[in-house]
């Protein structure tokens, strides 16, 4: 690996407008760059930025670079060489990218090929899934024996079952658990013969329209929003009571107030309709690598 301040002088970036305009403006103080493989239509290349004030790197630092330069070579080979005999993505960009789910494309072993943005967000996240060795996983083992199961099954189906099943991963902090559903991903989707599993990831809460949207829907009041939405989650209005700290009478009149804005009778039909508003969320934000 070569750095930019070894190949050119001092005297010469001094006066260096791309580096002075581009490079320093941008918060970086050197380049390291190495070319990891070339193929008769690509180059693969890594770069590594030094910000501003950083120090120096360490001796240390500079073996486990070198130690990670042969996977990174080998995964640069492979990635060349797919994209060279015409290897399509398995995801459509513009389609499942845009999906609040995560989605999660693994080979027969769990190890993970391809994700949404939505899928990256929550492996980075760690919160009941993660990526250990390349490979997916869950916090909990006897789940990730059981995700294992599902995903060889999808791989070794193929198009001949639509799904190979679905499970609950729990998550951290009382948060309610994601459910994934296991899928073949393979043949025509993915451009070639690998078999492959799609996992889609969702959380229950995810699936339900904000507190602000149901008021805007509806005309109701931040109060009567969020009574509804916790009647859609299963609370009962004495539990809600004490929660909010009003009198049951008072609950009552809001839950009357509340029905008749949405246009239902009873309790039971106010939460089917809340389960069958559509959601659309935001994409998470791309995060940078560390």
């Amino acid at each position: 690996m070569t750095a930019l301040s070894e190949r050119l002088p001092q005297s010469r970036l001094r006066h260096d407008e791309w580096y002075n305009d581009f490079t320093l403006k941008g918060g970086t103080h050197d380049l390291l760059g190495s070319k990891l493989y070339e193929s008769p239509s690509h180059i693969a290349i890594i770069g590594l930025h030094r910000a501003i004030g950083e120090v120096d790197s360490t001796v240390r630092q500079e073996e486990m670079l070198q130690r990670l330069m042969g996977p990174l070579r080998n995964a640069a080979r492979r990635h060349l060489g797919l994209i060279d005999i015409g290897y399509r993505s398995p995801i459509g960009r513009g389609k499942i990218d845009q999906l609040a789910a995560g989605a999660i494309f693994t080979d027969e072993r769990g190890r993970i090929i391809e994700t949404n943005p939505a899928g990256e967000h929550i492996l980075r996240a760690g919160d009941g899934l993660t990526m250990c060795d390349g490979r997916i996983s869950a916090r909990r083992s006897f789940e990730t024996a059981k995700l294992v199961r599902l995903i060889a099954d999808a791989a070794a189906a193929g198009a001949s079952v639509p799904s190979a099943g679905c499970m609950l991963i729990a998550r951290d902090e009382g948060h309610p658990p994601y459910v994934v559903r296991v899928a073949p991903a393979g043949g025509s989707q993915a451009g070639d013969d690998l078999p492959m599993a799609m996992l889609m990831i969702s959380a229950p809460d995810e699936s339900r329209v904000s507190q602000g949207e149901l008021a805007e829907l509806y005309g109701l009041t931040p109060a009567e929003s969020r009574i509804a939405l916790a009647l859609a989650r299963g609370k009962r209005l004495t539990v809600l009571a004490g929660e909010f700290g009003v009198q049951i009478t008072t609950l009552r009149t809001q839950l009357r107030s509340i029905l008749t804005k949405c246009g239902v009778e009873r309790q039971s039909d106010l939460v089917r309709l809340i389960s069958t508003i559509p959601v659309a969320h935001p994409v998470p934000p791309a995060t940078a690598p560390e």
